[in-house]
């Protein structure tokens, strides 16, 4: 906005004048004019001789001012009323909730007068963002608005959401939902039928009725980037790392001088290589990619990157992922490519939970899966654990639905065995994927009692002693804590369940996580 110093311009000063004009001028000519006529009135009732028209005359002026100033504070009251009653009912103020996103997921405004309020974002159970949209002269309905979608390394989406989809009066709830992959604002109520949409009479019916929601599809991203968007591009960018057979190597451990390899067309090269390399292999590229996959403390935007690359990998090379390869670098004992997809797939994050999951079916882990749990299992004991750990009931359920008749009562044992057992669920924060676990004991000994508060006092940070955690045992009937890594996790689980506790590991956000933590 054009102005002075102060950033007050003359368009603000029309802008009051016209608001609060009207009362001036009633002011001033109360002020002046009723002050004028009782000085004219005082004069004719003290003149000498007294002249009665005189007086007369007056006093019906000074009685008309009086009333033509009230009926100017009437008018001006009626006329102010009438212009703050637009804004009271919010004729230029429209709000759209949007809800289910995770706190990855991050709304930006493209369009002039739109706002975004995100309340709760480290809370998924609670967050809900709200687009306001303010506009200075009524909206016309065939007018858009567009919200810039941010998730991870992904694209940037946009979301273009007509005026008319929005209410009247009342907000407009939509929640973010994964389809195929790409994500939807869908309404959160079903809209109103049209013939119950009409009926006179029912507050608040007809504006429902004009904002018959529509599922809002995310359009790419133009050339043609405002500011705001190029803002978020810059914020989110992340230096991709330099893919080169050394760090591969490093990745993976034990893939140093396999192959010579150079980098892919994505990423632009540091050094110019005097001659053209070969590119590297499907074995090096997997290992390079499935390392920064299961680092500990890694960000969500890194690992959908990790999980992408894989996918291209795949498309590009015509070839297939080597699931029972070992993770390079993996913090758990025969951790697999196969059993690390398996727990990325309950991931609470949709979007890394549904490419974990595609990543999985183009490779036809079904089949792997009756393989592995077979009698004469094609993977060793650790790795086995892991990955019949990471199942889920549905999972299970298909392995008995296609394993052979003679396999199908081994199959039942082992459900037994590893279906009962706690597994971490990672959960999407800010600061990436976290591990959060409620430990539970209905009854203790003296000696679990102390066997548990050690191992919760070496891992909570907050704790003030080792007396503090055996009282707080005592005293209450469960505890949260939250790990960084899930070989962390696993093994506290694993080590407390020595004691007499039970661990069970729940999804951010969660209300006995919330409560656990208010204790």
């Amino acid at each position: 906005m054009a102005g002075d110093a102060s950033g007050f311009s003359f368009k603000d000063l029309v802008e009051l004048f016209f608001l609060y004009g009207p009362f001036f001028i009633t002011l001033f000519i109360m002020i002046y004019g009723i002050r004028h006529a009782k000085a004219a009135l005082d004069t004719a009732g003290n003149s000498k001789p007294r002249d009665k028209d005189a007086v007369h005359f007056s006093r019906q002026i000074y009685v008309s001012v009086w009333i033509f100033s009230g009926i100017l504070v009437i008018a001006c009251c009626t006329w102010w009323f009438k212009n703050y009653d637009q804004e009271s009912k919010k004729k230029f103020v429209k709000h759209m909730d949007i809800s289910d996103a995770q706190p990855t997921d991050r709304f930006e405004p493209r369009s002039d007068h739109v706002f975004v309020r995100t309340s709760e974002i480290n809370d998924p159970s609670r967050r809900r963002d709200e687009i306001v949209v303010i506009n200075e002269k009524p909206f016309v309905e065939n007018d858009e608005i567009e919200i810039v979608h941010k998730k991870g390394n992904d694209p940037i989406s946009v979301f273009p959401v007509r005026i008319s989809d929005l209410g009247a009066v009342n907000r407009t709830s939509y929640k973010l939902v994964l389809n195929n992959g790409l994500y939807q604002l869908k309404p959160k109520h079903p809209p109103l039928s049209h013939a119950l949409a009409k009926v006179a009479g029912f507050p608040g019916i007809n504006s429902a009725y004009a904002a018959e929601l529509r599922t809002i599809e995310s359009k790419p991203l133009s050339r043609s980037m405002d500011r705001n968007v190029e803002k978020i591009s810059k914020e989110n960018a992340r230096p991709r790392p330099e893919f080169t057979e050394k760090s591969i190597a490093k990745s993976s451990g034990s893939a140093s001088g396999r192959a010579t390899s150079a980098a892919p067309s994505t990423v632009a090269p540091t050094v110019v290589a005097p001659a053209p390399l070969s590119a590297p292999s499907p074995t090096l590229q997997q290992d390079y990619w499935v390392g920064q996959l299961g680092q500990k403390r890694q960000t969500i935007g890194r690992q959908l990157e990790a999980l992408d690359a894989m996918a291209n990998m795949l498309n590009s090379n015509s070839a297939t992922l080597d699931l029972l390869r070992a993770v390079p670098g993996s913090e758990n004992r025969g951790e697999t490519v196969l059993s690390l997809l398996l727990n990325l797939a309950k991931h609470q994050d949709k979007l890394l939970a549904y490419k974990a999951n595609l990543l999985l079916e183009k490779n036809h882990y079904d089949r792997l899966l009756v393989a592995v749990t077979a009698a004469n299992s094609v993977t060793t004991p650790d790795n086995q654990r892991q990955i019949l750990l990471a199942l889920t009931e549905q999972q299970w359920q298909m392995i008995a639905s296609i394993a052979p008749a003679p396999q199908k009562n081994n199959v039942t044992m082992q459900q037994t065995t590893y279906a009962k057992r706690s597994n971490p669920v990672g959960s999407a924060t800010m600061d990436g994927t976290k591990y959060f676990a409620l430990i539970s004991w209905p009854a203790l000994t003296e000696k679990q009692v102390d066997c548990a508060a050690e191992k919760i006092f070496r891992h909570n940070i907050e704790s003030v002693s080792l007396a503090g955690e055996q009282q707080n045992i005592k005293k209450n009937r469960s505890v949260a804590l939250v790990f960084d890594s899930r070989a962390e996790a696993s093994i506290f689980a694993d080590s407390i369940s020595v004691c007499g506790a039970r661990t069970e590991f729940v999804y951010h956000g969660d209300r006995r996580l919330a409560a656990a933590i208010a204790r």
